[in-house]
């Protein structure tokens, strides 16, 4: 019998064969994109009208959470419950959140790992900021048990209400897998006094606007401005969260530039065709991630060894359609050069041209690859830039401290 190769799957849809599939599930993904935007915009055409979608979504957040908020004037007195899915696939915002708030942390992955292994106390061993497991296995490969996500729930109120009786929380922050939380859990933390704040980051191909997670915390964090429509259209307080970055964790290392390029990222949809082009073209490019021949073991060290980093700007399985990715502010951040796919969100958190690159399509994207391939000094110069950017705006304390200051959790002259 036939031992097929660890990555038959992604070899598969690399070929001739099953592009028509793709491309049919591109064009169910794309229809159901234009649906949501359309329905929307029917419902709530004046949602960025008077008097802005900041006064509204902030109406909203006062009619789900009535408790009273008095400001802190000190950051390091803002206290924070963090749920976080760490794994390589994540936001890595712990260790940053950790040194800027009186943050206490939950490790989803950490919980998970223990349940599986009999550990009978699971919460204990979940506690806390693990950078280790940022490259563990990644959450859209786990299955996830009945019987754990029930524990989960427990878990997470148990710690909660223990925090909170100690010293008010101020809000809990949770990012992670939509299948490892109830919006029961969410209403009971509300109950206690606790606003809760989501962050989901696939808007564009699977938008939860009509989800009881939605329904059930007090704010739904988005990358994407024009979803932001959507969740109003259905009264949901919402508010702009992008990805952001570490400065310690994503920074230069000074290592040496010897790979020409490379694309960082799971193997699926349009990305094989695009990568496809590029290597028709001769360009020199190498993959990482999982779905590609290279697996992931460093990803800051893969940024910092390459001259020019690819990304991929699409959402799901269509190349209509894009949105910001993590790798958007973790490549600039490392003081990388980028090129990316055109988005007008991307070209809002960088100069184009001086900070990052993007570009309109796959011929456009080589001729930029050989431009800056004899111009290794430029560049380097534009990478350099686009880190003096992250710095300056796009932290994970920059993220939050925007968020607290609308929700007037903390002072506005902060």
């Amino acid at each position: 019998m036939a031992i097929l190769p660890a990555n038959w799957k992604a070899r598969l849809r690399r070929t001739v064969v099953y592009r028509p599939l793709l491309h049919y599930k591109a064009y169910r993904g794309l229809r159901r994109y234009l649906s949501w935007r359309d329905q929307a915009y029917n419902v709530a055409p004046g949602g960025f009208g008077s008097p802005g979608y900041l006064t509204k979504s902030f109406a909203l957040v006062k009619q789900r959470f009535k408790t009273q908020i008095m400001p802190k004037n000190d950051v390091k007195h803002v206290r924070l419950l963090v749920i976080t899915l760490p794994n390589i696939s994540a936001i890595w915002c712990e260790q940053e959140l950790a040194r800027s708030f009186d943050a206490h942390f939950l490790s989803v992955t950490r919980h998970l790992l223990a349940f599986r292994s009999g550990d009978t106390d699971p919460l204990s061993s979940s506690i806390g900021v693990f950078p280790e497991d940022r490259f563990s296995t990644p959450g859209e490969e786990i299955n996830l048990p009945v019987e754990w996500k029930r524990k989960l729930q427990q878990d997470i109120l148990e710690l909660a209400a223990d925090l909170h009786r100690k010293t008010p929380i101020d809000l809990c922050f949770v990012n992670g897998r939509r299948d490892a939380f109830t919006g029961e859990t969410f209403r009971r933390l509300k109950e206690i006094g606790i606003p809760v704040a989501f962050l989901w980051l696939d808007e564009k191909h699977a938008f939860l606007g009509d989800s009881d997670l939605a329904a059930s915390c007090t704010v739904w964090l988005t990358n994407s401005r024009e979803a932001l429509r959507w969740y109003l259209a259905r009264n949901i307080p919402v508010y702009y969260f992008p990805q952001a970055i570490d400065p310690e964790v994503y920074r230069p290392q000074g290592l040496k530039k010897d790979i020409p390029v490379s694309f960082m990222g799971a193997a699926y949809g349009y990305r094989f065709e695009f990568i496809r082009r590029l290597e028709k073209a001769g360009i020199p490019i190498q993959c990482f991630g999982r779905g590609w021949d290279n697996p992931v073991r460093d990803q800051i060290e893969i940024y910092n060894r390459t001259l020019i980093n690819i990304g991929i700007g699409t959402t799901g399985l269509s190349k209509e359609v894009t949105c910001l990715k993590g790798r958007d502010f973790e490549v600039p951040a490392t003081g990388s050069l980028y090129l990316t796919t055109y988005d007008p969100e991307f070209a809002e958190m960088f100069h184009i041209g001086r900070e990052a690159l993007c570009y309109r399509n796959e011929f456009d994207c080589i001729e930029q690859i050989y431009y800056y391939l004899e111009r290794k000094d430029e560049a380097e110069a534009i990478g350099l830039k686009g880190r003096e950017r992250c710095l300056r705006e796009h932290t994970w304390t920059k993220r939050m401290m925007g968020l607290l200051k609308w929700l007037k959790i903390l002072a506005q002259d902060l």
